[in-house]
């Protein structure tokens, strides 16, 4: 007899699987029929859909592979890796094969249904026949503490959407302001009390998790950011022709997160795709810390486990800033971290194909991680040879496993989208080579460099930096410990793991020093190589507390403060408490950003229905990033360009102007003084068109919170 928190449903007797399985199948199957039929089931549809696709496929496939001895956490990581995986398989295969069979537009709602169905049917058929019967484990559903915990934890990200919510109709962040301050009294209560049950460890981390994504994400009724809108106006053209054309030239067009997993969500839940990438993506990647936590734990203990995922989650960028393809790409990163430091029970064919499938996934879900990815393999593998060669057990990265998931990369990104992921790998390289002895340790090439150099606007602002600087030393000194541990013999921990840690350091040191290298940005860096740097993060901290004779349990406690005070200043809370630079769009909603009201929407959909086609469009930096979600179908050839400062207008043009730009005459601009260095400010509007404008602008659409005009130079006039 097993409680409900301590079962795992891939443990289950193999014909209650089926049941849940097969009933999940006749619901949406049925939602589906009545949603045709024009009876609608207010958000059951979303609801089950959402199971049907995010756990079904994996809970299968583990059955399939004959994967047991999970734990309830292990089980729903690898379902939903499992499972995001399979289905944007299944899309590329009906993509290229169904046009053959005389299907013109598979990516559409009755051939993905027909699909994933007959593929859970056929699954269910054969683990039926091969399992009949086997593990007869009756399940008690007993509200033991852990399931109380859990239900009570429900509350912080309801908490969250009632705070994003708030802002959206009345731009009061108060709820958000609280929930942020809550949690990071979550953050040292945790830690001071030592009175939680461990088991509550993983509901805490995903409750936390996702009331920090969701504060964000739910912001505004459209898309929120600079990537993500570009992202959606390439999956919303292939739902709209009903097929991925792999061959169109675009980094963005190459990764199946993009093209093939956002259309099966919003296809099958019914939902546009814009709450695919608002809702769905982020309770997904709300998993990301919680399989963390379980690959620390079995190496370090739950204490320091649970602080490195509190540093982790404490990061501005692992709420803000992130694309949606990366989102994705970072769940698989997770799980191939699960499979190499924590899996033990697992067979050893197993864990070496889990490897495989989970690796792959980042292959197709971002073509920047995969690459750093690569990366990392082969330096750890150089290590391992160097040092280790016949006294180490490679696991699961074993230098054929690492070969394989290089030529799945290098071989996706040549031949998918004209390899345009290929070109700027090549392009990368060249930038780096070409600089690399004029402009090392320039902050002009660097922006890691151009960051912490430069001075800040705000005390609070330079308080932020120097915690990272606190941050950054801490890791230091946890890498050295590691490299003196290991030379002498004496490091406690998994080698490989050890290993994994210098080499990114080893990135990351070359991100911050070498011209050129942080292509990706040295904020998105940072945050990836905290997949294995936040436990060294900890010990790190650990061991400079002991060199300065602080020891004892003091020394987690005075680190966990340090997360929390570390999240107040990273969220911009402190900075809207005391008015000082307010840089957050949650909990600032009055300052300038990329959100954009219903009045710039309407304007941003009348160019898009009165086809401003084969055109040149203008905005500002902000304006143009969100435009790029609206102007999607029928003006895919409308070229968006920002206003640059020193750079006049294309003549015979279009300007599209916000609410920002037409109440406080300000318009926001980038300059650029290398590919990877710039700043960001605004400039009257007035003296912008009066340097970079010498023509006559015709207002052609107005609604009061948005403007069109058509530019033409003088001398056409």
């Amino acid at each position: 007899m097993r409680s409900f928190n301590d079962c795992s449903i891939n443990n289950w007797n193999t014909r209650n699987i089926l049941i849940i399985i097969l009933s999940a199948q006749i619901s949406m199957i049925g939602l589906i029929a009545l949603d045709e039929l024009g009876l609608h089931v207010p958000l059951l549809r979303q609801f089950v859909g959402f199971f049907y696709i995010t756990f079904v496929p994996g809970i299968l496939l583990l059955q399939f592979l004959n994967v047991k001895q999970l734990d309830g956490t292990k089980t729903i990581l690898y379902s939903l890796g499992l499972s995001l995986w399979t289905v944007m398989i299944l899309g590329l295969l009906m993509n290229s094969f169904y046009p053959f069979l005389g299907v013109n537009q598979p990516i559409s709602l009755l051939p993905l249904l027909a699909t994933i169905s007959s593929v859970v049917i056929f699954l269910c058929a054969i683990i039926f026949i091969r399992d009949n019967g086997i593990l007869d484990i009756k399940i008690n559903y007993k509200y033991d503490q852990p399931f109380r915990a859990f239900c009570l934890l429900l509350i912080i990200p309801i908490i969250s959407i009632l705070g994003a919510h708030l802002v959206n109709i009345n731009a009061n962040s108060a709820i958000l302001l609280v929930l942020i301050l809550v949690i990071s009294v979550i953050f040292i209560v945790i830690t001071v009390s030592n009175q939680i049950d461990t088991k509550v460890y993983p509901f805490l981390i995903f409750s936390l998790a996702l009331s920090l994504l969701f504060h964000n994400s739910l912001i505004s009724g459209y898309l929120v950011g600079y990537d993500i809108n570009f992202e959606y106006r390439v999956s919303e053209f292939v739902k709209l022709n009903g097929i991925w054309d792999y061959s169109i030239y675009s980094n963005l067009n190459s990764v199946l997160s993009i093209v093939i997993l956002p259309n099966i969500y919003s296809i099958i839940l019914d939902i546009d795709g814009i709450w695919v990438y608002k809702l769905v993506y982020p309770f997904c990647f709300a998993f990301v810390p919680v399989g963390l936590y379980r690959s620390y734990k079995d190496q370090f203990g739950s204490t320091i486990a649970l602080s490195a995922v509190l540093y982790f989650i404490s990061l501005l960028y692992f709420y803000i800033g992130i694309s949606s393809r990366q989102l994705i790409a970072e769940i698989f990163l997770m799980l191939v971290i699960v499979i190499m430091f924590s899996d033990r029970k697992v067979a050893r064919t197993q864990n070496k194909l889990l490897f495989i499938i989970f690796s792959s996934g980042i292959v197709i879900s971002h073509y920047g991680l995969t690459y750093l990815c690569l990366g990392i393999f082969l330096i750890s593998l150089a290590f391992i040879y160097i040092f280790f060669h016949k006294d180490l057990s490679y696991g699961v990265l074993y230098p054929l496993n690492v070969f394989l998931f290089m030529i799945m990369g290098l071989s996706w990104y040549m031949f998918v989208s004209s390899s345009s992921s290929f070109t700027t790998l090549v392009s990368f390289g060249n930038n780096v080579i070409s600089s690399i002895f004029i402009d090392i340790l320039n902050p002009t090439s660097n922006q890691a460099l151009s960051s912490l150099s430069r001075d800040e606007i705000s005390v609070l602002n330079d308080i932020l930096k120097y915690l990272y600087y606190i941050s950054m030393f801490f890791i230091l000194v946890g890498v050295a410990d590691t490299v003196v541990k290991i030379w002498l013999k004496k490091y406690e921990y998994n080698y490989i793991y050890a290993l994994f840690s210098i080499s990114c350091f080893i990135i990351l040191l070359l991100s911050v020093t070498m011209p050129n290298v942080n292509h990706m940005g040295i904020n998105r860096v940072y945050h990836i190589l905290l997949f294995i740097l936040s436990p060294v993060f900890i010990i790190g901290g650990l061991k400079t507390f002991e060199l300065i004779n602080i020891k004892g349990s003091k020394t987690i406690n005075l680190l966990t403060i340090f997360i929390s005070i570390f999240l107040l200043f990273n969220s911009g809370f402190v900075n809207e408490i005391l008015n000082d630079n307010p840089k957050s769009i949650s909990l600032s909603p009055y300052i300038d950003s990329t959100r954009f009201n219903q009045m710039e929407a309407f304007g941003a959909t009348w160019i898009s229905n009165y086809s401003l086609c084969n055109s040149t469009l203008y905005g500002d930096e902000y304006a143009t990033k969100t435009l790029a979600s609206f102007i999607h179908l029928q003006c895919q050839d409308t070229v968006l360009y920002s206003f640059k400062i020193r750079e006049t207008l294309n003549n015979n043009s279009y300007v599209f102007l916000r609410s920002w730009n037409i109440n406080t005459n300000e318009i926001f601009v980038q300059e650029y003084y290398s590919r990877v260095v710039y700043k960001n400010f605004h400039t009257n509007l007035e003296q912008y068109f009066s340097s970079n404008a010498q023509g006559h602008h015709n207002e052609i659409y107005t609604n009061g919170g948005s403007k069109l005009y058509f530019y033409r130079t003088l001398d056409t006039i």
